[in-house]
């Protein structure tokens, strides 16, 4: 089992477009409303037309955001994942600020997917940043079918499946 600095970690689950996302977002505002620190990475989809053609990668600690992932837009650095186009400056970005918090009440990773557990690339700080933060509590989104995956790394957690 790895030991990691922080007390809990409770991996969110659940299908695409379950509202993984969501739930960690009202946790994160409910976490602030009470004053605690909150950091890490969440990933707000974006729409067009009611249909999801992106995503971004947001800061918990500054709120900066930028695209993380698009089917309609090709930036200059992206290489091709599925039907994503992701940003590799972008995940670039995501991973240093990742990898330089030290300590938080509430760490949110949204998410950690086939990039990251096949492809060795996307939030790949995140791996590290669980094993290393000083956090009271971690959310970790993560697909169903990649949580035995997360286990055999040695991470102890909870689950909440959102459905």
């Amino acid at each position: 089992m790895i030991k990691t600095k922080g007390n809990k970690i409770t991996v969110i689950t659940g299908k695409r477009g379950a509202g993984k996302t969501r739930f960690c977002a009202l946790q994160e505002m409910s976490a602030r409303e009470q004053g605690r620190q909150v950091a890490g990475v969440l990933s707000p989809a974006l729409y067009q037309n009611g249909e999801k053609v992106g995503f971004y990668l947001r800061n918990l600690e500054s709120e900066e955001q930028r695209l993380g992932g698009s089917s309609i837009l090709k930036p200059e650095s992206s290489f091709h994942f599925h039907k994503w186009h992701m940003d590799q400056e972008s995940f670039a970005w995501a991973n240093d600020f990742l990898a330089n918090i030290q300590s938080c009440d509430l760490l949110i990773i949204d998410e950690l997917g086939p990039i990251e557990f096949e492809h060795h690339s996307g939030l790949i700080a995140a791996f590290d940043c669980l094993k290393t933060v000083d956090y009271k509590k971690a959310l970790v989104v993560i697909r169903p079918e990649l949580i035995a995956t997360f286990k055999a790394l040695g991470f102890d957690f909870d689950t909440i499946s959102i459905t």
